[in-house]
């Protein structure tokens, strides 16, 4: 669930609040933890013939135009709902 990163895992509440790198990531921790291209999409993947495909924009896509799998609020609809920010409670998500 959400309290699996954002509480148990340590990872902040406001942005920018956690200072995350790519390396930390890398090394199974934050996201990694879990997005490892086996728990859950990694920062890369490789198609059938090999090729790198960088999944980077899935997260650092402010100011992008990225075409998401999902949109945001049919995906979270069901979740605990908060007053502030994106509208989603994720400490009781």
């Amino acid at each position: 669930t959400c309290r699996l990163c954002h509480v148990d895992l340590g990872f902040g509440m406001q942005p920018n609040s956690t200072g995350i790198t790519e390396d930390d990531n890398l090394d199974g921790l934050y996201c990694g933890a879990c997005h490892n291209g086996e728990e859950a999409f990694g920062p890369k993947e490789f198609d059938e013939a090999g090729n790198e495909k960088k999944n980077c924009e899935r997260c650092h896509s402010k100011g992008l135009k990225v075409k998401f799998e999902t949109r945001f609020r049919s995906f979270f609809k069901g979740f605990p709902r908060s007053r502030f920010g994106n509208k989603v409670d994720w400490l009781k998500a």
